[in-house]
């Protein structure tokens, strides 16, 4: 206290504040009046008391030291609690009292640039623009403030108590589920609907908040630009600014600078107070219908991809805000709980590491038994060893131990109480709801379609299907009746691995009743080596047949409709006409599929042949995958009769066939009129310039054209299709991202288990995506605002966001768009990336080059690259996660030398992640003994 005073009078003299005669009027019209100095007597007074103080302190001080302590007490334990106690109180008072010194010279140092800006003399209308100029910059930082501590709050879980009052006070909902007139079920469904819409209120709220806040600051910028463009322009034609306005300039410059440092000081010293919420790690969790024990808790945080509940008991909060992490999340540091021994765990990894660099080794002429292999490979197993078994940090093993105690009373009360939990169509959020429920609805899908009919006898057909595949495939290949180009040899069925397919439902809670989506898991199938095969045999030239009527993925229907508007076709009286076909896979007719698949490879044949393969012998193998589309559900076997089997990878492929047949009717009118028809799966777009009766003539003939193909149609200015809003302004086209009303938005977790380079890449592909899809500069700033909160929600930490934000405009010479929205500068931007490649366009060139290559009779030759050595390692939070960097180092020392033949091979290695919460909580296969009824020595 006394520094500070004697601070406080050195400073105030030095400046000179105290001899300026400043009136209230000019204090006021120049923003001075935010700081009330203490004037020089007041000062004086301050200093004389403070040593009075510090004498009497003192003195006590003295006096206590010499007062008699008894014999039980510990004086040097108690003197090292009293220092430590008075160092505490020392730090937070210095830490204090230089917040107010630092104040202070910003206060001091605005006094002295706002005299030195008037005694240059300058004129009214300079006058008037500085005071415009400094009061738009106080503005302006306001309001970055208020953008800056919002999102701070996001970030820590602690949203204003103004937001707590919309838990309570807008319904009567958690009065009204306790009505014994509903059922447990429908009591939990409407809470759960409740808490999403709250959620979901409270996050718009926020949002335009900052986005409010962030277009004031964005305004203010624009008017110190403009205040500073006219006060340079009053210089008049002059070829050069006359000095004496490049220092007024330069005043009001400094001014504005210490205003935003000081604005930027007290901005950092309020996010100082906040601190992120505990996550609950350090005890152990409440019951999971405990509501009494975070009844406060669950109103500081948004959770927009909450769990979608329709079954009771309802969970407590932490359950709740557990699951929420939705399905890819991945529990951190699970192998330190595995059932496998260290050692068992360590070999395993070993040998995989060994076996990658020994095949490298062979391929570059390199042995790998000699005594530096064996130095490197004992090298590796004690880094592994070191690894596995380093002691966890404190905080990671209490995190650690309370996620695993979280599945495991998870996984109880799901058992105990038959709760079914799916990830949810759509988006990747996790759906609860009773066993009870998915029985009827199940039950109801069946009987709709028809696509279902059981096995009487009981018996598990997988011995029949295995007996057909091999007895249809066997003399094909003794024959090389089959492409060798892209049949592998594990596609040949194993009767020591093969299972009978298992049908299970994903939840629809988007849609109204939350109808179920029937998957069918073929993956140890004994037809999966052919449904693959024939995938990978006939997409490609599906693919460049309809490469002009298929969309690829929403930034493909994007660039096709910019090049529609391009070419002059899009008008005020432009409409968008979208449309879906009612559960198409299951609805399409086996013999009709048969017929259209038939006539699309006899049209592309030469010689009867497609890439050497005779269409008979094609037919013969889609007639086995459909044959043996039988399965297991709920104790008994069915036989799919009708349709494909969503979860073959042929289904698909056979689906799309069979719609190019159906479709080309409407292709040909919109070919014949020259507007836009495109195709992703089951979702079509058109767009049309007719009157709207004549296109729902047209649309009415499609939809009775087949009795199979049952459409939902839409027709306007406006649409919706895939993940994009398209809006038609007077025949301006607009596009933008959008997001479904009832679909939760999910970004994978900060906290989730996985190397932290997926987490930059979830940032980089949602820009990259908004840049694409936005045609607007203020629409992708609103995408990029969405964003930004979505990652705070998930605990992103606010300089891991901005360090990639950055990363992206500045790689896109794109750095002005995060201060000024300018219209130009984002539309290249946006022409840039949305003529870049996408992934899948990739795969698709891919595909096409691999198939010029069969079309040509070449023998494939592989993508290996002997110059490269392609190693795995299970990744895990802890002493694993920098594993790769010491492997590298050892790669470095023991082969990367002068004259070694490895110094142009490069190392790439590669993480595996442990299981995620798909893998831990749902369950979804039936017993092991209903899939497996082959008795191996049979055969």
């Amino acid at each position: 206290k006394q520094d500070f005073w004697n601070d406080y009078y050195n400073i105030l003299v030095t400046t000179g504040v105290w001899s300026m005669k400043l009136s209230k009027q000019f204090i006021k019209e120049n923003r001075l009046d935010y700081v009330q100095f203490v004037t020089q007597k007041n000062v004086e007074k301050y200093q004389q008391t403070t040593v009075e103080q510090l004498k009497q302190a003192e003195i006590k001080l003295n006096q206590h030291k010499q007062i008699e302590f008894g014999q039980s007490i510990d004086l040097q334990k108690l003197s090292t609690i009293i220092l430590a106690f008075v160092r505490k109180g020392q730090h937070k008072l210095s830490v204090d009292f230089r917040c107010k010194k630092s104040l202070l010279r910003f206060d001091t140092n605005d006094y002295r640039l706002v005299q030195a800006f008037y005694d240059l003399k300058p004129s009214t209308d300079q006058i008037i623009s500085a005071k415009i100029i400094w009061q738009a910059t106080m503005d302006k930082q306001q309001a970055d403030q208020n953008v800056a501590i919002l999102k701070k709050r996001l970030y820590i879980k602690r949203l204003p108590a103004s937001y707590n009052v919309l838990d309570h006070s807008i319904d009567n909902i958690e009065k009204m589920v306790q009505n014994l007139a509903l059922h447990q079920d429908e009591s939990a469904t409407i809470l759960s609907r409740r808490q999403k819409m709250i959620g979901q209120f409270k996050y718009d709220m926020i949002l335009l908040e900052i986005s409010t806040s962030e277009q004031i600051a964005r305004n203010h910028t624009n008017i110190i630009a403009c205040e500073k463009k006219k006060t340079i322009q009053s210089a008049g034609e002059q070829t050069s600014i006359p000095k004496s306005l490049v220092c007024i300039l330069n005043t009001i410059s400094s001014r504005q600078s210490n205003i935003i440092k000081r604005a930027q000081f007290i901005t950092n010293r309020k996010m100082s107070f906040f601190r992120r919420s505990s996550d609950g790690y350090g005890r152990k969790p409440s019951g999971w219908n405990n509501h009494r024990s975070n009844k406060l808790k669950k109103f500081s945080h948004i959770r927009l991809s909450s769990p979608i509940i329709e079954v009771a008991p309802y969970p407590s909060f932490n359950y709740i805000q557990y699951l929420a992490n939705g399905p890819p999340f991945i529990p951190i540091c699970q192998s330190h709980f595995s059932n496998l021994s260290i050692d068992a765990r360590i070999t395993k990894q070993y040998e995989a590491l060994v076996d990658s660099f020994k095949n490298s080794f062979h391929d570059n002429c390199v042995l790998g038994s000699d005594q530096r292999a064996n130095d490197f490979f004992a090298a590796i197993k004690d880094l592994l060893l070191i690894s596995h078994t380093t002691p966890l940090p404190p905080k990671l093993l209490a995190r650690a131990q309370y996620e695993q105690q979280m599945i495991k009373t998870i996984k109880r009360i799901r058992d105990k109480h038959n709760i079914i939990i799916r990830r949810s169509d759509k988006s990747k959020v996790f759906h609860l709801a009773s066993a009870n429920s998915y029985h009827d609805k199940s039950l109801a899908y069946m009987k709709k379609t028809e696509a279902y009919q059981e096995i009487q006898s009981g018996i598990n057909p997988i011995k029949d299907h295995y007996d057909q595949i091999v007895a249809l495939l066997t003399p094909l290949l003794n024959k090389k009746a089959i492409n060798f180009n892209i049949w592998k040899q594990y596609m040949y069925p194993k009767i020591q691995t093969i299972e009978l397919p298992h049908l299970y439902f994903i939840p629809k809670p988007h849609k109204i009743g939350t109808p179920l989506r029937p998957i069918i898991s073929m993956i140890r199938s004994p037809a999966i080596g052919i449904s693959h095969f024939l995938d990978q045999f006939l997409r490609p030239i599906f693919d460049q047949a309809t490469k002009q009527t298929m969309f690829i993925n929403d930034i493909h229907f994007v660039r096709r409709l910019e090049f529609y508007q391009s070419i002059g076709r899009l008008t005020s009286k432009t409409n968008f006409i979208t449309f879906d076909v009612t559960d198409l896979y299951t609805m399409i007719p086996r013999n009709g599929a048969l017929v259209a698949l038939e006539e699309f490879l006899n049209e592309r044949a030469t010689n009867g042949r497609i890439n050497g393969m005779t269409i008979n012998t094609l037919m013969k193998l889609v007639g086995a995958v459909l044959d043996t589309n039988s399965f297991a559900y709920e104790g008994k076997y069915y036989k799919q009769i009708r349709g494909g089997a969503m979860g073959s990878p042929f289904t698909m492929t056979l689906a799309n066939i069979y719609m190019l047949k159906w479709e080309q009717s409407l292709i040909e009118h919109q070919k014949a009129h020259n507007e836009l028809y495109g195709r992703y799966i089951d979702d079509v777009f058109m767009t049309t310039n007719l009157p709207l009766d004549q296109i729902n003539i047209l649309l009415d003939g499609a939809n009775n054209e087949d009795e199979n193909i049952n459409i939902t149609r839409s027709v306007g200015s406006t649409a919706e299709f895939l993940d994009v809003s398209v809006f038609n302004n007077q025949g301006q086209l607009k596009t933008t991202v959008f997001h479904k009303p009832a679909a939760a938005p999910y970004i994978l977790p900060f906290q989730s288990d996985h190397p932290r380079h997926v987490h930059r890449n979830t940032i980089k592909g949602a820009l990259y995506r908004a840049a694409r899809l936005c045609s607007h500069v203020k629409d992708f700033d609103e995408e990029r605002l969405h964003i930004e909160l979505t990652l705070l929600l998930n605990a992103y930490p606010p300089k891991f966001i901005s360090y990639h934000f950055k990363q992206f405009f500045r790689q896109n010479n794109a750095m002005s768009l995060m201060v000024e929205l300018n219209d130009d500068t984002y539309r290249q931007l946006h022409h840039k990336l949305i003529h870049l490649p996408t992934r899948r366009e990739r795969q698709q060139q891919q595909q096409q080059q691999q198939q010029m290559i069969l079309d040509q009779n070449e023998l494939g030759t592989g993508n290996w690259n002997k110059k490269e050595i392609r190693v795995h390692f299970n990744y895990s939070s802890g002493p694993m996660s920098d594993f790769p960097q010491k492997l590298r180092q050892l790669w470095k020392k023991y082969y990367i030398y002068p004259g070694s033949r490895m110094n142009n091979v490069t190392l790439k290695i590669s993480s595996r992640t442990n299981k995620s919460l798909q893998h831990l909580l749902v369950k979804k296969k039936p017993p092991k003994s209903m899939l497996i009824n082959v008795n191996s020595t049979d055969i």
